[in-house]
């Protein structure tokens, strides 16, 4: 397993302390508890810098691991381009998070994210509720990302080590690197 330590995106939250309203309160929430599910087989950091990981985060097929001192869970986020001639104008990004074995296809929705604040919004579909720890870890975390602030050590996100606009598996360095194929990189 090829596991790097990220420098530019650090940390994650603790259901044991309150969640911070605010990105710039780091106060002592570094861990989360224990997900029932396996980290994917291949995983790499997301890019370093925060443009970068929103850009992977929004690129259409992000797999993503927010991993804490003892734990992690794992969301998917699928990009949904609006139908022409319908209402919606602007593309839909669903997210949903790991909850069996089998890492590719057992994941459970969780909400929709706005792709300008970086707020995950539960909706009637929603499988969890405002309360639950992966929802209070994934907010928390957009909040550092949509801010442009390194979230607190010691803990990191990590992606699948697959690209984040076509799934495709990632093997060259760069690529890895930045979370993209050639081919996608330029299209993003």
């Amino acid at each position: 397993m090829y596991v790097r330590t990220l420098t530019a995106i650090q940390g994650l939250m603790a259901t044991h302390f309150e969640m911070p309203d605010d990105p710039s309160d780091q106060t002592d929430a570094r861990d989360v508890v224990r997900a029932d599910s396996e980290t994917p087989a291949a995983i790499a950091p997301i890019p370093a810098s925060i443009p970068d990981a929103k850009r992977f985060l929004l690129a259409g097929k992000a797999i993503f691991t927010l991993v804490g001192r003892d734990s992690r869970y794992t969301y998917k986020i699928a990009k949904v381009e609006p139908v022409i001639g319908s209402r919606y104008t602007m593309p839909a990004y669903f997210v949903s998070l790991l909850t069996g074995p089998d890492n590719t296809s057992e994941y459970t929705y969780l909400g929709v994210l706005d792709a300008g604040t970086g707020q995950v919004r539960l909706t009637a579909k929603s499988h969890y509720r405002d309360d639950s720890v992966p929802v209070k870890a994934i907010r928390w975390a957009f909040g550092y990302i949509w801010s442009s602030k390194d979230l607190p050590a010691p803990a990191r996100v990590l992606h699948a080590g697959r690209c984040g606009r076509c799934g495709r598996l990632l093997t060259v360095p760069s690529s890895i690197e930045t979370g993209f194929g050639p081919e996608c990189a330029g299209k993003i």
